[in-house]
């Protein structure tokens, strides 16, 4: 079974709870949950003069995709207007290892608030693949086996006490459907049990909502990144001196033997940091400490993140902070801004993935192989769904069969023969199957076409 971390009600009010009596930097009120202490440093930081974002979404037009450098930040600027305002709306995050150094706050000195981050990518997602923005470039489908082997963390590191050299660690995980090797968790607390999240474009009526967040069972000895437990895909980058910089500087990782995605899923990076500093126990403040401050964007000014989880988008790009305090899990952004003012700004992560597909095609352009096209009504579906399929050329043996994010088949129809330019109907029961994202393949005499539908 999925491996579902469900956080309830109960049990965040026992961390903010815990948060007030110990004195630690979040502060909720009483009366709404809500976030009230912030970072005094929390303001922008800048790219250097006249340079822009390594791998924004003007990185060329191919005519033959085979590799691609994805980033969400970007993706959603372009999506917003493409003019920078969105990768121009970001802020810094410090994280630290441990709990017993201080931090500066609005309302006074109190524990530092973040140990990592992470960012999840879904590279199917819409966002990364509007033909107007992106044609050229490559498209992973559903069916595509895609691999990383490079992934850029943005951020600026401090070494005001010099001394020993830090590290900076990040680990690069997939969603798996082997249990004992995925890292990667769904949330679904729905509208039920957070009902905050109703005005913050969270819930759209279905009330099991899916979160991105990361598994963190399995971990390194300073419990603040998600390991692989069969292959651990860690990767550290000892800093000195010469990675000091007051700018967005990217950090680079480049991976030896790149990481090969499950077909139809997507993967994740976690980042931390380990300081080579001592310091005092609930004394010294980071500020005056070696650290890394990471990027995050928000969409737009004192507003929540929009979700796009469900349909027609299915977006899964996420990202997520791990509380200092709270060191075996990472909570989503959406899931802290819905407890939260919408003024949490902490929502996009930046990190960037290359990705090689050599079964990839250009964004925009057909499979011209398969010759089938379909449509599926309603999306999201409760009981009953409508496949609608028609074919450039007759096919013997048409088939509609339907995968769960575990990889398991749940329905497999028979529809025989299918004439050629004459569209048919095949009604697919689906009130027995849980609430949840699934994949759909039709096939057509060897011929393949596959997307996702959502049952609630």
């Amino acid at each position: 079974m999925k491996k579902i971390l469900f956080i309830g009600l109960s049990a965040f009010l026992t961390y903010a709870a815990q948060a007030q009596e110990n004195n630690q930097s979040i502060i909720f009120e009483k009366s709404t949950n809500r976030l009230t202490n912030y970072e005094t440093n929390d303001s922008k930081l800048t790219l250097p003069t006249g340079v822009t974002k390594a791998h924004q979404t003007t990185n060329g037009k191919k005519t033959r995709a085979q590799d691609r450098w994805y980033s969400h930040v970007s993706a959603v600027d372009t999506m917003m207007g493409g003019n920078g305002a969105v990768i121009g709306n970001n802020s810094g995050v410090r994280i630290w290892h441990d709990s017993t150094v201080k931090q500066v706050f609005t309302g006074g000195a109190g524990t530092v608030n973040y140990s990592s981050y992470y960012n999840t990518l879904d590279p199917m997602a819409p966002v990364f693949n509007d033909p107007a923005a992106y044609g050229g470039l490559i498209q992973v489908g559903a069916t595509d086996v895609y691999s990383v082997d490079t992934v850029v963390v943005y951020g600026a590191y401090v070494r005001p006490k010099g001394g020993n050299p830090d590290t900076l660690i990040i680990s690069l995980v997939k969603n798996s459907a082997n249990q004992a090797t995925n890292d990667i968790l769904y949330y679904n607390p729905g509208k039920t049990a957070f009902p905050e999240m109703l005005t913050n474009n969270y819930v759209s009526g279905i009330g099991g909502d899916t979160l991105m967040s990361m598994q963190t069972m399995e971990a390194d000895s300073i419990r603040s990144i998600a390991v692989n437990t069969n292959q651990s895909y860690v990767f550290k980058k000892v800093l000195t001196n010469a990675d000091t910089s007051s700018f967005i500087t990217p950090f680079v990782f480049t991976i030896p033997t790149p990481l090969q995605a499950e077909i139809g899923r997507g993967v994740g990076v976690s980042v931390t940091f380990r300081s080579g500093n001592s310091w005092v126990a609930n004394v010294d403040t980071i500020s005056n400490l070696n650290n890394f401050i990471g990027v995050f964007s928000e969409e737009q000014t004192g507003l929540a993140q929009e979700y796009r989880g469900n349909a027609p988008d299915f977006d899964l790009n996420m990202s997520g902070l791990m509380f200092s305090w709270v060191r075996d899990s990472y909570y989503p952004s959406f899931f802290i801004e819905g407890w939260n003012t919408v003024a949490f700004d902490k929502e996009i992560a930046w990190v960037d993935y290359h990705v090689n597909c050599a079964t990839c095609k250009p964004v925009g352009i057909n499979d011209i192989s398969s010759n089938i096209s379909s449509t599926v009504a309603p999306n999201p579906a409760s009981d009953n769904v409508r496949f609608t399929i028609n074919l450039e050329n007759a096919a013997k043996e048409v088939s509609i069969s339907m995968t769960n994010l575990l990889g398991q088949q749940v329905k497999n129809v028979k529809v025989g023969a299918v004439s050629a330019n004459n569209a048919q109907s095949v009604n697919v029961n689906v009130a027995d199957l849980a609430s949840g994202v699934y994949i759909y393949t039709i096939q057509a005499d060897g011929a393949k076409a596959s997307n996702k539908i959502l049952v609630k």
